[in-house]
């Protein structure tokens, strides 16, 4: 079986950024980190989406076996 986790990204001046709980960490040190902890990376989905198509954050997607 499989465990999901979604950790949220906020768009600010270019740069991915997670939220002040993550302590600023760029998407690379998120999937860094994770990677670390046994999570894989699987893709990111976009969120609140602006006017001109841009997301104000995404979310990336973790995912790692579970025993059932």
């Amino acid at each position: 079986m499989k465990q999901y986790k979604y950790i949220s990204l906020k768009l600010s001046w270019g740069e991915y950024r997670t939220s002040k709980e993550k302590g600023k960490l760029s998407h690379k040190e998120v999937i860094d980190s994770m990677a670390e902890k046994g999570w894989k990376y699987v893709d990111h989905i976009p969120c609140d989406i602006l006017g001109n198509g841009g997301a104000v954050y995404i979310d990336l997607v973790f995912e790692k076996d579970v025993d059932e």
